[in-house]
């Protein structure tokens, strides 16, 4: 039995069957790891330790990004985004900017990745996209196949899907509910 690459490249993908020989070039899938729902990528970006790779469908480059907060949940609290620069996929990463109240995105000051690097223009470019609801059909968001918030691997189908773990999910849905109403509550404070 030959072994068959899927869509990532992986010969043990534990997603798509991969390792069991069950791909033929022939049967294109939609990958697991592929997302293409803005909703769900903006909510898997911001889950608090996504990883993420951007692929181009023009030229095949790509770039894999890390966006973390801060251990000590707050409601504004910034987003550092990082950009994989070595072989080290887990550790080879350098700041490149910071998303501030879950929305606005500015590239860091003091670092070597300036406004014209490949790195600033692909994230201001998609982080643009995102905002906007949307993604451009130019190219691909890939997630790591770990929790978005927590990086354990994700096993569950549903989980894959979404890039989130099952108690994470939960988690970042009751902090929602908090911080909504925490907003209404100073609202009502304001009238």
């Amino acid at each position: 039995m030959s072994m068959q690459l899927c869509m990532c490249g992986d010969t043990e993908c534990p997603s798509c069957g991969a390792a069991q020989g069950t791909l033929t070039k022939q049967q294109p899938i939609a990958h697991p790891h592929l997302m293409t729902d803005p909703e769900t990528v903006l909510a898997f970006v911001l889950a608090g330790s996504s990883r993420f790779t951007l692929v181009s469908k023009t030229t095949g480059d790509r770039l894999t990004y890390w966006v973390r907060k801060p251990s000590r949940f707050t409601v504004k609290q910034p987003h550092f985004v990082k950009i994989l620069c070595g072989s080290d996929n887990t550790a080879s990463y350098a700041f490149v900017g910071t998303i501030f109240n879950r929305e606005t995105y500015r590239p860091g000051h003091k670092n070597a990745f300036k406004w014209e690097a490949p790195a600033q223009k692909a994230f201001v470019w998609f982080w643009a996209q995102l905002k906007l609801g949307r993604l451009s059909d130019k190219m691909e968001f890939w997630h790591s196949g770990r929790c978005g918030r927590c990086g354990r691997v994700l096993t569950v189908p549903s989980s894959i899907k979404a890039g989130i773990g099952p108690e994470c999910a939960s988690m970042i849905e009751q902090r929602s509910l908090l911080q909504e109403r925490a907003m209404e509550g100073g609202m009502e404070q304001q009238s």
